[in-house]
């Protein structure tokens, strides 16, 4: 599809506070939601031990870096199972990257994560430091729980 084939979206920002001036707020931040540290791997690891991490720690993403400990991407379920025989992360990695800072509203990751279609999020602190991963999950199991339909 060319991207002038693209249907037009406005920007997040206005979209986002539009979206911020319509709900009200389920309460907390993105940081309240980290429910363990994020798994990193650098861009060279092969997809066999990504394939194992991912089984083994049960998440649906994990986080790539470079050398320099720098997010480079993050590399799903999904990647790796369509991945050639003996790709790295590095290779099949999505390397977009939505961030947010650890004290966003879980609203604000929702609409993020709705408007761009991504079932993840890094959420960083001062610095760009890496916190942790949220996922579409994690936010639907926040709501369910501030719901009373859930209980931790």
């Amino acid at each position: 599809m060319k991207a002038s084939a693209l249907p037009h979206r406005p920007p997040l920002n206005d979209f986002a506070i539009d979206i911020a001036e319509q709900v009200t707020s389920v309460g907390g931040t993105v940081r309240s939601l980290i429910r363990g540290r994020a798994i990193v791997v650098a861009e060279t690891t092969p997809l066999t031990l990504v394939h194992e991490l991912l089984l083994e720690r049960r998440v649906s993403a994990l986080v790539v870096a470079n050398a320099n400990a720098s997010v480079r991407g993050l590399v799903t379920r999904t990647d790796v199972m369509g991945a050639p025989r003996g790709a790295t992360a590095g290779e099949v990695m999505s390397g977009m990257v939505f961030a947010l800072p650890g004290h966003a509203r879980i609203e604000r990751a929702a609409a993020l994560m709705g408007y761009e279609g991504v079932a993840q999020i890094v959420v960083v602190g001062p610095g760009g430091i890496l916190l942790g991963l949220v996922s579409a999950i994690d936010v639907a199991r926040h709501l369910a729980i501030s719901a009373g339909f859930l209980h931790e």
